[in-house]
This record gives structure tokens, C-alpha cells and sequence, in this order.
């Protein structure tokens, strides 16, 4: 398949090479304007050529660039995500810390309350035992 410039610079080299005669010198004095002009068509064709050319390697390193460009971003909102994680764990677990020592000191002042309640306990026995065998 051929590109549109392609196309028109085949069908220049044709119309040009129609005005050429086996018989013209290559002298380039006597050379025919036609001729003059060939070399120009293909010197500029050439230029063009190596023109594309450097861009399509400057578009492919720039196409590696993005890639690499585009992992770093995307390496970078994971560390993140998992930094932020690592902050919420962190708040979770200082959290679960301190329900267990409120938990905990509950339970120790149930415990001082159900020792007190058991001496009381203890004198109440006491006292209804006394009143029974004083009656």
C-alpha cells in the first residue's frame, strides 16, 4: 500500500523521466531542466524521508517515556493507597488499645466492687445469724 505522497512522487519521476531522451548528455551543462528538477524532487523526497524518519524514533522514545512515566504514576497511588491503609490500621489498632484498657480497668473496678459486695455480704450473714440465735 502507498502513501499518498508516495503516489505523487512516483507519478513526478514518471512525468519527468517521459521528458528524457536516451540521446540526452549527462553533461550537467547540457542536461535538460527536467533532469535538474528530478534530482531536486528526489533530493527533497529524501529530506522528507529522514525527516519521518527521526520523528518516528522520537515518537517511540517518547512512547517509552510514557510508559515508564505512566508506572511511576501508577507505582506511586499505590504506595499511597497502602500508606494510607498503613494509617488506618495504625488508628484502628490505638483504638482496639485503648477500648481494652478501659475494658480492663473495668474489670478491675467490678472486682474491687464484688470483693467489697462479698464482705458484705459475709457481715450480713453474720449480723442474720446473730439475730437468729439471739431470738
Amino acid at each position: 500500500m502507498r502513501l499518498p505522497r508516495e503516489l505523487n512522487f512516483i507519478g513526478q519521476l514518471r512525468g519527468l523521466a517521459f521528458g528524457l531522451n536516451a540521446t540526452d548528455s549527462l553533461d550537467p551543462a547540457s542536461q535538460p531542466a527536467s533532469l535538474n528538477l528530478t534530482r531536486s524532487v528526489v533530493r527533497e523526497e529524501r529530506q522528507a524521508v529522514e525527516e519521518l524518519e527521526q520523528g518516528l524514533g522520537l515518537l517511540a522514545q517518547q512512547a517509552e517515556t510514557d510508559q515508564v512515566a505512566t508506572a511511576i504514576t501508577e507505582m506511586t497511588a499505590s504506595v499511597a493507597d497502602m500508606a494510607s491503609n498503613t494509617e488506618d490500621i495504625n488508628r484502628n489498632t490505638t483504638g482496639i488499645r485503648s477500648s481494652t484498657v478501659q475494658v480492663l480497668s473495668r474489670i478491675e473496678s467490678d472486682a474491687s466492687t464484688a470483693e467489697r459486695l462479698a464482705g458484705l455480704s459475709q457481715d450480713l450473714r453474720s449480723v442474720v445469724s446473730r439475730l437468729r440465735l439471739s431470738a
